[in-house]
């Protein structure tokens, strides 16, 4: 059983990150019991205590990194009534696995991408403040996703950009591949066919 979360209304980030197991999980419950619980409540202190042994594990390792190995690593969830993988907005990166998320020697942040919404009906203008827009090139580090709006015919360029970090010794070549699933009618994306990163540096 998977409990959704979706995008994020208004920055449309790409949510959840990750899952963890949260059907029938024996915890603690008033009057110094025990019961088993469902739902987000349960799944997210594993989330928490698997970020907890990467940083044992990685001292030096900011959020972000943390955030990305348990990401880059996670186990891809087949649905077993159709056979295929369930959907991003239903599992994000797949369930954690503790053990690769402290073995691996590549952390690829942001775990995720998102390039918003494509309005394509005319709306009021963008606001001064506004960083985004119909000639935008996406926002700026730290900033959130806005709607950006077109009119038929018109084209809207976004970009994004990731960081690959090679925490291994030697010299790594990483292969890209872009799978369109829903919405891609009309949608073109270019990334480098492969990105080369040398040992202990990173690329972006």
């Amino acid at each position: 059983m998977l409990f959704r979360s979706g995008m994020v209304q208004g920055s449309w980030a790409v949510k959840p990150d990750v899952v963890a197991p949260g059907v029938s999980i024996r915890s603690t419950v008033p009057k110094g019991k025990y019961d088993s619980w469902d739902g987000t409540s349960m799944a997210s202190p594993q989330v928490a205590g698997a970020a907890v042994l990467i940083k044992q594990m990685h001292p030096t390792w900011k959020p972000i990194d943390i955030k990305a190995a348990l990401s880059n690593t996670a186990k891809d969830l087949i649905d077993p009534a159709t056979g295929r993988s369930y959907m991003v907005k239903e599992q994000g990166s797949g369930r954690i696995d503790i053990p690769r998320a402290i073995k691996t020697t590549t952390l690829v942040s942001p775990n995720n991408l998102t390039f918003g919404l494509i309005n394509p009906k005319p709306s009021k203008p963008a606001k001064k403040n506004d960083k985004s827009s119909k000639k935008g090139k996406g926002t700026k580090k730290g900033e959130e996703t806005r709607t950006q709006t077109m009119e038929p015919g018109n084209t809207v360029e976004v970009e994004r950009t990731i960081s690959v970090k090679n925490i291994s010794k030697a010299a790594k070549v990483y292969s890209t591949i872009v799978e369109l699933v829903n919405g891609h009618q009309g949608t073109k994306i270019s990334v480098p066919a492969q990105v080369k990163v040398a040992g202990n540096s990173t690329q972006s």
